[in-house]
């Protein structure tokens, strides 16, 4: 027991250092300011706070994800760190503590509830969904790449006689995908990409596009099957186009660029010009009387 002088004292001193302290002060350093009486008891407390601390950090959580993370996706049950979850998927609404609640307010089933013979019957389903994607991904591609096999893509393009480049106007991939889908009637999505060869490849109609796919590897190599082609060829020759499609898959296809050349001959064939037709004379019908005479032309005396 403390005799009342000394509970005095400790007052005095509380009061003292409390009148230091603003209001926004940590709580642990109101109790060690208040821990002057009970020193024991103050740090008892702090103590104990810590560890609380310690030991919520180090909870883990199960929440149910709303959109898309690094660590799972929409619809997915994980468990996170529960500061993970406190601080950065609840406040953000990307995800939900996983309680009988939330469930039921989702018109979800807890997966940790189902049984083994359920949570074997849905993986199946899953894997099965995602089986035939593929296999369907893998259908249109050999349906293409045996479309195209044997189909040369022409582009005609006027070029200049001395540099022998096209003038005016290039080949990009636009271009492509506007004639493949007149020439060939193959209309391109717009997630499917489409790269051309930077340079000629030597190649003939009869030439099985197999022996060429590694030409086409070899200068397609280093251009990334996500990235747009900003390619503009000027050089009249064959080329090779990459098409990628759903799935990865790469189909080949034979693009040629001929050149255009205008001669008098064909100019006359174009149908831009047209000849000018004069319109007939018009005749003029004049009577008798008004066809002037010699002898009234003459002057009278």
């Amino acid at each position: 027991m403390y005799s009342p002088r000394v509970l005095a004292n400790g007052l005095s001193s509380v009061t003292s250092r409390l009148s230091t302290l603003s209001v926004s002060s940590h709580p642990s350093v109101v109790v060690a300011a208040v821990g002057v009486m009970n020193p024991s008891a103050s740090h008892h407390r702090i103590q104990q706070q810590q560890q609380q601390q310690v030991r919520n950090m180090g909870y883990n959580v199960d929440v149910i994800m709303l959109e898309d993370d690094w660590k799972a996706k929409k619809g997915e049950v994980v468990r996170v760190k529960m500061q993970y979850a406190r601080h950065r998927l609840v406040p953000t609404e990307m995800a939900v503590y996983a309680t009988p609640k939330n469930f039921r307010k989702l018109g979800m089933k807890d997966p940790r509830k189902e049984s083994r013979y359920d949570k074997v019957r849905r993986l199946a389903k899953e894997r099965g969904e995602v089986y035939s994607k593929r296999n369907q991904q893998k259908k249109h591609y050999l349906i293409l790449k045996q479309y195209l096999s044997d189909k040369v893509l022409t582009i005609w393009r006027q070029c200049d006689e001395i540099t022998g480049l096209t003038s005016p106007g290039h080949v990009d991939q636009f271009n492509v995908r506007e004639k493949l889908s007149k020439q060939l009637r193959v209309d391109l999505e717009e997630y499917e990409k489409l790269h051309l060869t930077p340079m000629p490849v030597p190649w003939k109609d009869e030439t099985p596009v197999k022996e060429l796919v590694a030409n086409m590897k070899e200068q397609l190599d280093e251009v990334s099957v996500f990235d747009d082609c900003e390619l503009k060829l000027r050089e009249p020759g064959n080329y090779l186009a990459r098409i990628t499609v759903a799935g990865g898959y790469q189909v080949p296809l034979k693009v040629r660029i001929e050149k255009r050349d205008f001669t008098p001959k064909d100019l006359t064939k174009t149908r831009w010009i047209r000849t000018v037709v004069p319109p007939p004379e018009a005749v003029v019908t004049t009577t008798a009387a008004e066809v002037p005479t010699a002898s009234s032309s003459q002057p009278v005396d």
